[in-house]
């Protein structure tokens, strides 16, 4: 194996992409115990790797534009790394590595600039035949790194923990049991109804005096607001007002945590909470087998065969349902997860 002493992770895109690096991180820093890690993040998902064992910093781009860029640059040309993973594929982050005089650059071979790296490997990706997890640790294979472990972790901190425990205390949640649905997505293409969402929590409350938790961005206010007009005074929403690490922090304490095919979704999973995932969509490279949540308890609901939501080219929606997989199924393994 070559000896690398300073070492940059680059995965500058969604919450999910980077909650799935964490195997990769932890394989360099195995490999290479005393070899300096840093990661290249996003400021919306840097907190999910501050404060692991194996980061030993993290950086972000400050400023937008061109004087953002040159800074940048700067920045990384000072660091002075000798090796790049470029785990996620863009023309700007295969260019700044290039330029910033990175000697040893690995990533995927690809139209985005991928005649810059050094070491490349063929962008199989988009098959979705590997879970992502995976495609990364085939990539760190490139440069002899053999580590195959898939378990994920979060650095969640003791003072993140007893926040949780004051919540719960607070909202008088500790001799009820609590759901958590996560409604939102990057992507409308990945949306479940949001009044299938309120008809699961009538029915939960109903039948196990469960108490509701919705979770999201501020974007995901106006889907709360209909959950909580349509299912009652027992739906808690706390869209807009929770950290990454908070809503990892609760997940753990709840009994079951439902999602569309999410970031948050992987958090809860990494977390440890049984998960409920729902796909709507199954085209190669956005499928379940690459980007599933990995843990102990979890159950993916797909749509059925013939309804799942197919994609144009253009990203727009060409045919399916979004009513595919009913409020009864998710309800009735729900309810699995409760009685256990």
């Amino acid at each position: 194996m070559p000896g690398f002493n300073n070492i940059l992770v680059v995965r500058t895109d969604r919450i999910g992409d980077m909650v799935l690096t964490v195997p990769a991180l932890r394989a360099l820093k195995t490999a290479w115990p005393r070899a300096r890690l840093s990661v290249w993040a996003s400021p919306v998902n840097r907190e999910l790797v501050e404060g692991l064992p194996y980061v030993d910093e993290v950086i972000v781009e400050e400023k937008k534009g061109w004087q953002g860029y040159w800074k940048f640059l700067l920045l990384l040309r000072r660091k002075r790394f000798d090796l790049a993973v470029i785990l996620h594929t863009k023309r700007k982050t295969n260019a700044l590595c290039f330029f910033a005089g990175i000697p040893r650059r690995l990533g995927y071979n690809n139209d985005k600039f991928g005649f810059l790296l050094t070491d490349k490997v063929p962008d199989e990706r988009m098959l979705g035949c590997k879970h992502e997890v995976q495609y990364s640790l085939d990539l760190l294979q490139r440069i002899g790194v053999e580590d195959r472990r898939m378990d994920l972790e979060l650095p969640v901190s003791s003072s993140c923990e007893a926040w949780a425990d004051a919540f719960f205390r607070d909202y008088k949640l500790l001799k009820s049991p609590v759901v958590i649905l996560h409604p939102d997505a990057s992507c409308p293409t990945r949306h479940w109804p949001i009044e299938s969402y309120a008809a699961l929590a009538q029915k939960l409350i109903r039948s196990s005096s469960v108490r509701i938790l919705v979770v999201g961005a501020k974007s995901a206010a106006g889907m709360a607001a209909t959950i909580v007009r349509l299912a009652g005074d027992s739906v808690v929403d706390l869209t807009g007002q929770l950290t990454l690490l908070q809503t990892a922090a609760l997940a753990k304490r709840c009994r079951v945590f439902v999602s569309t095919d999410s970031g948050p979704a992987h958090i809860a999973a990494a977390a440890g909470a049984p998960v409920i995932t729902l796909f709507m969509r199954s085209q190669p490279g956005i499928n379940p087998e690459r980007w599933r949540p990995l843990g102990r308890h979890i159950i993916l609901l797909c749509n059925k065969p013939g309804e799942e939501i197919l994609l144009g080219n253009d990203g727009k929606v060409v045919s399916g349902k979004f009513d595919s997989i009913t409020v009864e199924e998710v309800f009735r393994n729900a309810a699995s997860f409760l009685e256990k």
